[in-house]
């Protein structure tokens, strides 16, 4: 964007900010959160200060996790260690990459050329201020082709538990269609969808029939 963007280059954004949807999480009743594994990608950029108030303001142990095995079980024991010990801090296990204030430049040219609003997460609605959009409406696809984006409160094919899986109130086994109807290679919800998705990997790796 700070170099310019060929005139046949229209960009539709589907970015979204994590901290606004882990507000709705915590104040969900009924969703019971132990500790925050902060993701170490986001964080580089963010920086640690965004997840501090996840401690001081909510109470609950945070740790910013790394990638490698070693960096999320060391991340793990760290949250294990806070909630033994009564505590809520906030603590950094990608050492190294994840500075307090993050990438200031990235964070600069984020503020030039996006601003945040409300957005849709699929299966779950609506949330305040938890969406990029572009500033400029000359390369916004959306704006420059008339596109309508259409937002459902029935997004979810029926029976499947994404929306329950993502929120933590279900596990992926729990789900009717499950490792039946839905698989990585015949997906049916966005949580079975993504390699990272928890259903994908509750399917690669914690299948009671492997």
């Amino acid at each position: 964007l700070e170099r310019g963007v060929p005139d046949n280059l229209k960009i539709l954004t589907a970015h979204k900010l994590t901290p606004p949807a882990l507000d709705l999480l915590i104040k969900d009743e009924d969703v019971m959160l132990d500790g925050i594994l902060a993701p170490g990608h986001v964080s580089t950029i963010t920086g640690s200060m965004e997840w501090r108030r996840f401690a001081e303001e909510y109470g609950i142990p945070t740790v910013i996790a790394g990638f490698t095995p070693g960096q999320i079980l060391e991340a793990i024991y760290r949250l294990v260690l806070q909630i033994k010990n009564g505590e809520a801090k906030l603590e950094n296990v990608y050492r190294g990459i994840v500075t307090e204030h993050g990438n200031i430049r990235a964070k600069m040219l984020m503020e030039k050329h996006l601003y945040i609003d409300k957005a849709w997460w699929r299966g779950i609605g609506e949330i305040e201020k938890s969406g990029f959009y572009l500033k400029s409406r000359d390369i916004d696809a959306v704006h420059f082709y008339g596109l309508e984006v259409k937002n459902e409160e029935n997004d979810m094919l029926p029976g499947c538990s994404c929306k329950d899986v993502v929120l933590g109130k279900k596990l992926p086994k729990d789900c009717p269609l499950f490792g039946k109807a839905c698989t990585p290679d015949d997906p049916k919800g966005p949580c079975m969808v993504s390699s990272e998705g928890a259903c994908s990997a509750w399917f690669h790796y914690l299948r009671e029939d492997i």
